[in-house]
Formats: structure tokens, C-alpha cells, sequence
């Protein structure tokens, strides 16, 4: 079970599961699912019964029940892509700092990188 501090993006998704239900669009719904299967956190199974869902409603409620249970990268991402997609409704969005998965991969070592040199300069 996580910590409320390192559940920051799950539990805003719980709370606004409603509003999420309401604006979230199709290409925000494909976006999400994308990345989390090139991500490998989501199955191909799951990434299809999302899409075999008949409204963008169902598909997004799936979506949401689908990732419950899968933790915080994941909530993460579905964030992510819902600031991407300028959903403004949902405004203010949680203060996450990226983590691993929302680093492109250069950037990812580049900053662990810039991280290790700075601490060893304290």
C-alpha cells in the first residue's frame, strides 16, 4: 500500500474521478493507453478492453478501474497526459515531479547524472 505523500497523483485521480469521467477526450483516452503499453504497465488486454468500450465515457471509466490498482507511475502518466490535453476543467492539477517515466530516456540520464556530480559537491 502506498503513503498518502507517494500517492499524490492516485489520490487526485480518486477525487476527481467525476470531473476525469466528464472531460477527459478520446485522444487524451489513446494517449494514456499508448503510453502505458509502450511503457509495459498496462497488457495488451486491458489496452483493448478499454477500447472495445461503445462511449467515450465507458471508455474512460474503464480506463480509470482498469489503473486503480497499478500505483502511482501510472497514475502519473494519466496526469501527465490529461495536462497535455489542456483538460482545464480539472485545474489545479497535483504538484508531482516527474519521475522516471516521464522522462524522455536522454533526459532521464542526463539528470541522473547531474545528480550524482551535485552531490558530490556538498
Amino acid at each position: 500500500m502506498q503513503s498518502q505523500d507517494s500517492a499524490v497523483a492516485h489520490n487526485w485521480i480518486q477525487t476527481k474521478r467525476e470531473d476525469i469521467v466528464h472531460q477527459m477526450t478520446d485522444t487524451c483516452i489513446n494517449q494514456c493507453l499508448d503510453a502505458l503499453l509502450s511503457k509495459d504497465l498496462i497488457m495488451k488486454e486491458d489496452y483493448e478492453l478499454v477500447n472495445t468500450k461503445p462511449t467515450r465515457t465507458s471508455r474512460v471509466r474503464q480506463l480509470l478501474d482498469t489503473t486503480d490498482s497499478q500505483g502511482e507511475e501510472v497514475a502519473r502518466i494519466i496526469v501527465q497526459k490529461l495536462k497535455d490535453n489542456r483538460q482545464l476543467g480539472l485545474q489545479p492539477y497535483p504538484d508531482i515531479p516527474p519521475g522516471p517515466s516521464l522522462l524522455a530516456e536522454g533526459e532521464g540520464i542526463w539528470q541522473m547524472k547531474v545528480l550524482h556530480k551535485c552531490s558530490f559537491h556538498f
